[in-house]
């Protein structure tokens, strides 16, 4: 089973896939609910990564404060605009 570095690691890199894919259809003549989605899974994504790496335990993914408190912190991150 992988370890909790190797679920981080792999969550880090598919929200950066779904933020990635989140710019690239804002380019685009899509639905807005098709855009959000992917802005939506990538901040789940990070929250899930910074909670692993924060060394907390697989319940607390499931606390939606701390996955409010874990979007606040990377929507504030250098480099996240709004």
């Amino acid at each position: 089973m992988a370890t909790d570095a190797e679920w981080s690691l792999a969550y880090a890199r598919q929200a950066d896939a779904d933020f990635c894919t989140f710019q690239l259809l804002q380019t685009l003549s899509v639905p807005e609910c098709h855009r959000l989605q992917f802005l939506q899974m990538a901040c789940s994504g990070h929250s899930f990564r910074r909670t692993l790496r924060r060394g907390n335990n697989w319940r607390l993914l499931c606390d939606s404060a701390a996955t409010r408190h874990n979007v606040i912190a990377w929507g504030n991150a250098p480099g996240i605009e709004p």
